[in-house]
């Protein structure tokens, strides 16, 4: 499936399907249901465009088909073209409908899905994923995994995005320069600014790394459904080339072309250009939608304010060669989608206080820089160069709930929308305890040998330990040693030199106790003391 090498569940994929069921009975989920079941519907409604869409094509096609025949001479040129369109069309498609089977079985297994194949042979088995919030999958087939060349898939399906794109733009470069641009827009596979870091990141790790699986496959089928309805305009924009209507004077048809698909967010514009197809190019029709004449240029414009399936009705008038009004009606289908925002806790599984709490967030098909994150009795920086977001929480407010509200600037137009909110509640910062971490990371408390604690390579952490899945990051500001009531002082977590050359010269079954640590969360600036504990030479 899309040139991948198969590859077994692997025990790091088996550990994080029991870390979400433990995280399930436990803790509260780091994405909502609400919001994986939203990125479902989104999926189901672009699937239902893509259907509507492909239909239109085929008639099309069958149409352009007839035309041909009945005179070659003048369309064989554009109908090859077609012919080439289509297959072109066809192999994009395909190829990321496999692509998206292949990262399903990652996460679902390939024995459920080739289930689900079996069952309905006809059916899509990426639209009954079981496990829609892993967000590793889409990473490690893209990022991770590779084709049988020994390259990436990602850069594969960047390389395959990119192809389709500059087959239509050639297509239509020497005489729609404004299509031309509108395809070099729909399939940008350009790097993306991250306003976090205030840079550029490469497009893939962008579009799929720490993604959850239902928003990346929603996003693969958005792109399909892209595919389809260019295509769809694409034939449109051949046949006007042959100057059909001089084939077939006795039909006319009217068509819509969306501008850019079918498909777009309550709250958006949804743009249709509307054509009179196998016309006199020297004969402008007039445009009716609901009784309004649209102006000169054709293109419908109305604000999307409710989401569902949508429908314009109108009609196109012209005079024919003997001055008569002819009027063809036409009636077309789009959707408009609920806004949905992806909102998870990269660290933790509730939002604490006096931390700085980590969140991954975005909204399919929108840069992080038409982003803006309203967080109520929080403050909301940019963290690292992975461009997370950092919130921070006052002590104030430790029991109360607080609400993440995610707003976007979905069509370009400067005003920002609801995506989606998610609410959290407040929590205090447990204790971590005193571990000696050994020079290979593991965590440390027990019995140990004179020589391994005195060695130089050690050190004293504050952590919650190994096996708890509340992992942060504390700072170590000193502590000290006492050992037959004798105490020395290390400033940091590393041990000094005195309390080296004494913790040497132990013998077996001594005492040394480690008292007064004290520590702060990494970033932060208050400061604590962990509980003493005590390791006995061995």
């Amino acid at each position: 499936m899309g040139g991948a090498k198969n590859c077994p569940e692997t025990p790091r994929q088996k550990m994080i399907g029991m870390m979400y069921l433990v995280l399930t009975a436990m803790l509260a989920l780091n994405v909502s249901k609400d919001i994986l079941d939203g990125f479902t519907r989104v999926d189901n409604s672009l699937h239902s465009s893509i259907d509507a869409t492909y239909a239109r094509n085929e008639k099309l096609y069958s149409d352009f088909k007839h035309a041909n025949e009945e005179n070659p001479d003048k369309t064989r040129e554009m109908y090859e073209k077609a012919g080439q369109l289509r297959r072109k069309s066809d192999s994009l498609y395909n190829y990321i409908q496999d692509y998206k089977v292949a990262i399903v079985s990652l996460a679902d297994g390939e024995s459920e899905v080739q289930k689900r194949i079996n069952n309905d042979p006809n059916g899509d088995p990426t639209r009954e994923i079981v496990n829609k919030d892993n967000k590793d999958v889409t990473g490690q087939y893209t990022l991770v995994e590779t084709a049988e060349d020994g390259r990436l898939n990602g850069e594969h399906l960047k390389e395959a995005i990119a192809n389709y794109r500059e087959f239509l733009c050639e297509l239509v470069r020497e005489h729609d320069p404004q299509m031309q641009g509108q395809f070099s827009s729909l399939f940008s596979t350009d790097p993306i600014y991250n306003h976090h870091d205030r840079k550029d990141e490469e497009w893939v790790k962008a579009t799929f790394d720490e993604v959850p699986l239902c928003a990346s496959i929603t996003l693969l089928t958005k792109i399909q459904n892209d595919i389809r309805a260019s295509e769809g305009q694409m034939v449109q924009y051949l046949m006007q080339r042959t100057d059909a209507a001089d084939l077939r004077v006795n039909k006319f048809e009217a068509h819509v072309i969306p501008d850019p698909s079918d498909y777009v967010m309550r709250g958006s514009h949804y743009r249709a250009k509307i054509i009179l197809a196998a016309v006199d190019s020297t004969k402008t029709p007039d445009c009716y939608v609901e009784g309004v004449k649209l102006g000169s240029d054709g293109v419908y414009d109305v604000v999307a304010s409710s989401s569902g399936p949508k429908t314009i009705k109108g009609y196109l008038t012209f005079l024919d060669n003997e001055g008569k009004v002819i009027e063809v009606p036409f009636q077309h289908d789009y959707t408009v989608g609920e806004p949905s925002a992806s909102i998870s806790n990269t660290e933790l599984s509730a939002i604490y206080a006096e931390y700085d709490n980590k969140y991954s967030i975005s909204v399919p098909g929108v840069p992080a820089d038409k982003m803006r994150i309203q967080v109520e009795g929080g403050k909301v920086t940019s963290d690292d160069k992975r461009g997370h977001v950092v919130i921070r929480i006052a002590p104030e407010a430790i029991g109360k709930e607080v609400k993440i509200v995610v707003m976007a600037d979905v069509d370009g137009t400067g005003k920002m929308v609801k995506m989606g909110e998610e609410a959290y509640k407040v929590k205090k910062l447990p204790n971590p305890q005193g571990f000696v971490q050994l020079p290979n990371g593991a965590l440390f408390r027990d019995k140990i040998a004179p020589s391994t604690l005195g060695g130089g390579k050690c050190k004293v952490v504050a952590s919650y330990g190994e096996d708890v899945l509340l992992k942060l990051d504390f700072d170590i500001v000193s502590f000290q040693t006492k050992i037959n009531g004798k105490s020395l002082n290390s400033s940091g977590p590393n041990f000094s030199t005195d309390q080296l050359n004494s913790i040497k010269k132990q013998k077996k079954g001594a005492m040394v106790k480690f008292e007064n640590i004290r520590f702060k969360a990494k970033g932060g600036e208050t400061v604590k003391t962990l509980e003493s504990f005590t390791i006995e030479m061995n």
